[in-house]
C-alpha cells in the first residue's frame, strides 16, 4: 500500500511540476513564448515523396522552439531558475546558458520571411504557382504557435527535352551526352535535378579532357508557354564559354612531393629526385620515406595522358586510402595560355609514422566476477617503405569474485581468472597474387596477414591456449560494398592445464569435453559487407554483414582437424523518424554445423549471447542454451560460459537527441543460443523449432550516450523481462521493476 501511495505521490508531483514549469514564469510583460510551428500542405493530387518534401520544408521553419522532455521544458526552466551570473565564466553561467536555454519568443519569429522561403522551396520542386499563408495561434498562459498553410496547385512536368545540335567544342560534346541524361519526360520539374544534370555534363566533359569547363557553361532554357503545366527544356553550351574551357588538355609533367610540409615552398631543383614511369618523385633527403614504386600504384596521372576527372579523383582517393597521409592535394597549372598542356603537382603530407595507445577498462559480470583490463596498441604506418601498416595489440585482464563465495571449499578470493593476448597484423596496400591485377576502384585493395595468440587461465579450472594465423584479401569494390576473402587460416586450441575439479566436470559432461579437446581449424572463409550509412543523400539506411567459415572442407586433412561450416548474418535497418531521431532494427543469426568425424563445434567457434552489444539485460555469456538453467554452483563459480551452436538475436532501439552531446535511447532485445545435439548436462538446451519463441530471453531498458563525434561513451540500463528457464508465467516477469537491473558501460553504439 505504501509503495502504491509513493507512486501516486510521485505522479502527482510530476504533474504539478510540469504545469508550474511551463517556462512562461520568467517572461517579461508583453512577451509570448513560441511553442513551435505546424505545416499544412494542400495539393490537388497525391504528393510524391511527401516525407522528404516535408523534411526539407521543416528545415526552413526557424527558429526552433525550446526543447521539451516528458511534457516539460527542463532546459528553459533551468535557465529561468538561475540568477544572472556576474562573471563571464563559471558554474552559474554554464548552468544558465550552456545547459539551460533562454526562452524562444514569438517576437523572434519572422513568419513573413519563412513563408517566402517555403514558397521558394516549393517552386524549386516544380510547384511554380505555390502560395503559403500563415496564422499565429495564441494559447493560454502567454504561449503561441505559427501555422503555415501551403497551397501547392498542380506541379509542372517535363515535356520536350532537346539537346541543341552543335558542331564545335564543347557544344558538340554536350550534344553527344544526351544518351545519359537524368531528365525524363513526365518527371516533375526539380531545380536539384537540373543542377545534377549540369554536373553530369560537366563530369562527362572533364573526363574527355576539358579541364577548365564548368557547370555554369551549360545553358538550360525552360519554356512553359505550352500550358497544361508542361515545360520544354533546351540544353546547349553558353555563348560566353572562355577559350581555355574549349580545349582538351593533356599532361606535360607530373611531380610528386611525398614528404610535403603544409605551407612550405617547393622547389623541383632542390632535394633528391627519382623518376618512375616518367613521374618525378621529390624527397628532402637521399633516403626517401616512401618508395616511388609503392606510391606509383596509387597515381593514375601520367605525362602525355589526357586529363580526366576520373583519374584525378582516383589518384586522390587512392593516396588518402593508403592511410599514411594526413593531407593529399593535386594542383594543375597551364603551361601557357595558348597551349593545351598541364603540369600536375601532387602534394602529400605524411601522418606520424609510429603511434602507441593504451586503454584501461573495468569488467563486471553478473556472477560477481570483477577486474581490470589493459590493452596496448602500437602501430607503424610505413613499416617497410611501401605504406605497409604493421599493428601489434596486447591485452591483459584479471577477474576475481567481489562479494559472495565460490563453490564449496573455494573462497571468493581464490577464484581468479586472467587472460593475456598478443595480436600482430600486417596490411599491404596491394593484392599479392601470382598474376597481376590492377583494380580501378576508388579504394585501395589490401593483403592482410594476421598472427595471434591468447592464454585464458581460470585458476580453479583450466588454462586454454589458442594460436591463429590468416592470410586474406580485402577489396572494397564500391562505396558501400566490401569483400574479405581469406584463402586460408589456421587456428590451434588446446587445454594446456586442467585441475582435478575440472577433470571431474569433463568426465560427467562428454559434450563439454569434446568442445574443449585439442582442436586444429583450417580452411577458407569469406565475409561480405554492404553498408550505405556513408551515403548522406538517402533517408533510411541498411547494413548487412555475412560470413561463411569452412574448416577442413571435405575432411581431407583427417580427424586431427575440426570439420564444420559456420555461417553468420547481421542485418540492420536505420529508419529516420525525425531530424535527429531514428529507429534501428537488427537481426543477427548464426549457425555452426559440424560434419564428418567432428561431433561438436570447437569451444572457440561457438556462439554466446548477452552483454553490452547483445541482450543488454543479461551479462555476456549468461543466456541459454535454450531454456537451460545453470545450477547455483555454476552460477556462483561462473567460469563456464553458456555457449551454443545456433544463435538468434533481435534488437530494436529508438535514438533521440537530448541536448548538446547527450543522446537518449529506448531499446528492447531478445534472443538466445541453442545446441544442435542434446546434451544431458544442459537439459532444454537443444534447438526445437516448436519451442524457439518460448526459449527467447527478453530485456528492455533506456540509455544515454555522450557523442563526441570521434568518440561515443554509452550508458545502458536494462531490465530482464523474460527468462526462458523460468517456468512461472511462461518466463515473463510480472513486476520487472523488482528485477535486478543490468548496467552496461561501453564505447560506441551497439549497432
Amino acid at each position: 500500500m505504501n509503495k502504491h501511495a509513493s507512486l501516486y505521490f510521485l505522479l502527482a508531483l510530476w504533474t504539478v511540476v510540469a504545469v508550474s514549469c511551463s517556462g512562461v514564469r520568467g517572461l517579461k510583460e508583453g512577451q509570448t513564448l513560441y511553442t513551435g510551428a505546424k505545416l499544412e500542405l494542400h495539393c490537388p493530387e497525391k504528393l510524391e515523396r511527401e516525407t522528404l518534401l516535408r523534411d526539407e520544408l521543416n528545415e526552413v521553419i526557424q527558429p526552433e522552439p525550446n526543447a521539451k522532455l516528458l511534457g516539460m521544458r527542463p532546459f528553459l526552466v533551468l535557465h529561468n531558475m538561475i540568477r544572472e551570473p556576474k562573471k563571464k565564466k563559471g558554474l552559474r553561467r554554464t548552468l544558465k546558458y550552456r545547459i539551460g536555454k533562454p526562452p524562444v519568443l514569438l517576437e523572434a519569429v519572422r513568419p513573413e520571411s519563412v513563408s517566402r522561403l517555403l514558397t521558394n522551396r516549393l517552386q524549386n520542386h516544380g510547384y511554380l504557382h505555390a502560395e503559403v499563408d500563415f496564422e499565429v495561434v495564441h494559447h493560454k498562459k502567454r504561449r503561441a504557435k505559427v501555422v503555415y498553410t501551403a497551397h501547392l496547385h498542380y506541379p509542372y512536368r517535363l515535356d520536350t527535352i532537346q539537346f541543341v545540335p552543335d558542331t564545335v567544342p564543347p557544344g558538340r560534346a554536350i550534344y553527344r551526352s544526351a544518351d545519359a541524361t537524368l531528365l525524363q519526360r513526365g518527371d516533375r520539374y526539380q531545380l536539384k535535378v537540373m543542377q545534377q544534370e549540369r554536373d553530369r555534363i560537366d563530369l562527362r566533359l572533364k573526363n574527355k579532357g576539358y579541364y577548365y569547363f564548368h557547370p555554369d557553361y551549360v545553358f538550360i532554357t525552360a519554356d512553359t508557354t505550352s500550358g497544361r503545366h508542361r515545360m520544354n527544356l533546351y540544353l546547349e553550351a553558353a555563348d560566353d564559354v572562355p577559350a581555355n574551357a574549349r580545349r582538351i588538355y593533356r599532361f606535360r609533367n607530373v611531380h610528386v612531393f611525398p614528404e610535403y610540409t603544409i605551407g612550405a615552398a617547393t622547389d623541383t631543383s632542390a632535394g633528391h629526385a627519382s623518376i618512375y614511369n616518367r613521374v618525378r618523385y621529390y624527397n628532402p633527403i637521399e633516403n626517401p620515406l616512401f618508395r616511388a614504386k609503392a606510391l606509383h600504384r596509387s597515381v593514375f596521372i601520367e605525362p602525355d595522358a589526357t586529363y580526366t576527372r576520373n583519374a584525378h579523383r582516383l589518384t586522390l582517393n587512392r593516396l588518402m586510402g593508403l592511410g599514411v597521409f594526413r593531407f593529399a592535394d593535386i594542383q594543375f597549372q597551364s603551361v601557357s595560355d595558348t597551349t593545351d598542356l598541364l603540369d600536375a603537382r601532387i602534394y602529400l603530407t605524411p601522418l606520424d609514422k609510429k603511434t602507441i595507445r593504451a586503454e584501461l577498462e573495468m569488467v563486471s559480470k553478473s556472477n560477481n566476477f570483477t577486474g581490470p583490463g589493459l590493452s596496448i596498441n602500437w602501430m607503424n604506418r610505413n613499416a617497410f617503405g611501401g605504406a605497409e601498416m604493421l599493428r601489434i595489440d596486447g591485452n591483459v585482464g584479471v577477474e576475481t569474485v567481489i562479494g559472495g563465495s565460490g563453490s564449496e571449499g573455494i573462497s571468493g578470493s581464490d577464484l581468479l581468472s586472467y587472460q593475456f593476448g598478443l595480436n600482430g597484423e600486417l596490411q599491404i596496400p596491394r593484392l599479392i597474387l601470382p598474376f597481376r591485377v590492377r583494380l580501378l576502384t576508388d579504394f585501395v585493395p589490401r593483403t592482410r596477414v594476421r598472427l595471434s595468440t591468447e592464454f585464458v587461465n581460470r585458476t580453479q579450472f583450466f588454462m586454454l591456449h589458442t594460436v591463429s594465423s590468416s592470410f586474406a584479401y580485402v577489396v572494397q569494390t564500391s562505396k558501400v560494398v566490401t569483400h574479405e576473402i581469406t584463402p586460408g587460416y589456421i587456428t590451434y586450441s588446446n587445454l594446456s592445464r586442467t585441475t582435478p575439479a575440472f577433470d571431474e566436470l569433463l568426465a560427467a559432461n562428454p559434450f563439454l569435453a569434446n568442445s574443449f579437446q585439442e582442436q586444429f581449424m583450417i580452411g577458407p572463409d569469406y565475409r561480405f559487407v554492404f553498408n550505405d550509412l556513408v551515403i548522406d543523400e538517402i533517408r533510411n539506411h541498411t547494413y548487412f554483414a555475412g560470413t561463411v567459415d569452412l574448416s577442413n572442407p571435405g575432411g581431407f586433412l583427417g580427424s586431427t582437424f575440426s570439420s564444420y561450416v559456420r555461417i553468420t548474418s547481421d542485418l540492420r535497418y536505420y529508419f529516420k523518424t525525425g531530424k535527429s531521431s531514428s529507429l534501428i532494427g537488427r537481426i543477427y543469426t548464426g549457425a555452426g554445423l559440424p560434419y564428418g568425424e567432428t561431433r561438436h563445434m570447437p569451444y572457440v567457434r561457438q556462439f554466446f549471447s548477452g552483454g553490452p552489444n547483445g541482450i543488454r539485460a543479461f551479462r555476456a555469456r549468461t543466456v541459454g542454451p535454450g531454456s537451460f538453467r545453470p545450477s547455483s554452483e555454476m552460477a556462483t563459480t561462473g567460469f563456464l560460459d553458456q555457449n551454443g551452436d545456433l544463435k538468434l538475436e533481435l534488437n530494436l532501439e529508438y535514438r533521440f537527441p537530448i541536448i548538446s552531446i547527450f543522446k537518449g535511447a529506448i531499446f528492447a532485445d531478445a534472443g538466445n543460443v541453442w545446441l544442435l545435439n542434446d546434451n544431458p548436462a544442459q537439459p532444454g538446451g537443444q534447438f526445437e523449432a516448436s519451442e524457439m519463441l518460448n526459449d527467447l530471453a527478453v530485456g528492455a531498458g533506456v540509455g544515454m550516450r555522450m557523442d563526441f563525434s570521434f568518440f561515443v561513451l554509452r550508458l545502458d540500463l536494462a531490465y530482464p523481462l523474460r527468462k526462458p528457464y523460468q517456468e512461472e508465467n511462461n518466463g515473463w516477469s510480472r513486476q520487472f521493476w523488482r528485477e535486478r537491473p543490468v548496467f552496461n558501460i561501453a564505447v560506441g553504439y551497439p549497432f
